[in-house]
């Protein structure tokens, strides 16, 4: 890579806000990382990307808990695993869920649930006694994916979270979907709905819906997680 090039693509992920993560992805920004950066950073984001970002909340939170809804083929599921926190990934697909069940039969900090999100969900705050990072990224995706009553329970996972006692960070993948059809509410009017909670503070980048607990204090000496917020 030539220094201009480096130069070139640093400065885009520090404008983005994502250089204190990828420069440990140097290898990435090569390929698929690299091409998304030149282009602009468009939605969506790589998933090494959408990776690294849930790393760095976990990081500067602090938090040991993680709960997915949407575990699909479990990239996300594999790759927070790895860092030792206690992973909890709901799966409605029947195909999916076998297949996770056996990948991660043998990692006992990785739990994989079956059924609907918005019912299995509610069941696992019920035992919730900590502040946890929600990933919420269960929706239909087309042939060869379930399919609940809606093409995604997003309103009824986030209303859970947000009634729930504890402080915690919740991360909404696919924003550019929030067009209030299929199930998916308008992207401008979940933000309003969040902030005028005054509980939580409620951000959009790199597609990713980002609430997070006034209540939670960043630990000493954390960098600030990737993104460039755009604030509601």
């Amino acid at each position: 890579m030539s220094e201009a090039l480096s130069n070139t693509l640093r400065d885009l992920t520090q404008r983005a806000g994502l250089w204190p993560t990828l420069r440990q992805l140097r290898s990435s920004l090569r390929g698929e990382v690299g091409a998304w950066i030149r282009a602009g950073c468009p939605d969506p984001a790589p998933n090494v990307v959408k990776i690294a970002i849930v790393r760095s909340y976990l990081s500067r939170f602090g938090l040991r808990r993680f709960i997915e809804t949407g575990t699909f083929w479990g990239a996300m599921t594999d790759a927070i695993g790895r860092t030792g926190v206690r992973v909890d990934s709901i799966e409605l697909d029947d195909r999916f869920f076998e297949r996770a069940q056996r990948v991660f039969a043998n990692r006992p900090n990785i739990t994989i649930h079956h059924g609907d999100s918005a019912k299995v969900l509610p069941t696992l705050l019920e035992k919730l006694d900590e502040p946890a990072l929600f990933w919420l990224d269960a929706h239909y995706s087309g042939p060869g994916t379930a399919r609940s009553e809606l093409d995604t329970p997003i309103s009824a996972e986030l209303g859970a979270i947000l009634r729930h006692a504890r402080p915690h960070v919740i991360l909404i993948d696919d924003a550019r979907h929030f067009l209030g059809a299929d199930g998916y509410p308008r992207l401008g009017q979940l933000l309003e709905s969040v902030a005028a909670l005054g509980s939580y503070g409620v951000t959009v980048s790199c597609d990713i819906i980002r609430c997070v607990a006034n209540g939670l204090v960043p630990k000493s000496g954390s960098v600030e997680s990737p993104g460039a917020p755009h604030a509601a």
